[in-house]
């Protein structure tokens, strides 16, 4: 013999079957339509990574500047090293493809943000004279992204692990052109057998 409350649940249980089933068979059902995904909207717009010609940042520990020649080459403005080109690229591709998180309301206070006195600068221009510039301030509360203003715009939240490639691609270290030098063994003539 089967208890009340297994019966209420089977009785509750059927009713939602035939819901179910009304609702597949009805052109106009309950669950209509289908579900389309968004993405977040790209943190700068309008701007092509391809024009660069300039681009700066500035911290507390460093402030680099390089600059494309006529021929498309990257240079360091104050530093006779090469550039490393496919650096230069990987930061302008990481930039061209960071995503909004949030976008801010521009009533909040910059201190709390940590953008009046932002922890890295970049700025950035290009062949048309157009200007990005961008600054970076505190992490989130969750450490999952940072505050970023870019130029005069609302605060934006941007992923921290993205920011954190883009500022790692643009140090000084990382931009030089490592260039291999030959080792002895590379230099040795095979011994004869």
């Amino acid at each position: 013999m089967l208890r009340k409350s297994t019966i209420i649940i089977l009785i509750i249980f059927i009713i939602a079957l035939g819901i179910v089933i009304y609702d597949h068979r009805s052109t106009d059902g309950l669950f209509k339509g289908t579900a389309t995904p968004t993405s977040n909207p790209k943190f700068i717009t309008e701007w092509s990574p391809d024009d660069a010609v300039q681009i700066e940042i500035r911290s507390e520990d460093i402030e680099i500047a390089i600059v494309k020649d006529s021929t498309g080459v990257w240079t360091f403005v104050n530093n006779a090293q090469a550039v490393d080109q496919n650096k230069v690229f990987e930061f302008l591709t990481t930039l061209a493809v960071l995503d909004t998180k949030a976008v801010l309301d521009g009533t909040i206070p910059l201190e709390s943000l940590g953008l009046d006195d932002p922890v890295y600068k970049i700025s950035m221009s290009d062949k048309n004279q157009s200007e990005v510039d961008i600054s970076i301030g505190n992490l989130t509360p969750t450490s999952s992204g940072y505050y970023v203003i870019l130029n005069n715009n609302n605060p934006s939240v941007i992923s921290k692990t993205s920011l954190d490639v883009l500022i790692g691609a643009f140090t000084s270290n990382a931009l030089v052109l490592v260039t291999p030098t030959p080792t002895d063994s590379l230099l040795s003539t095979p011994a004869s057998p």
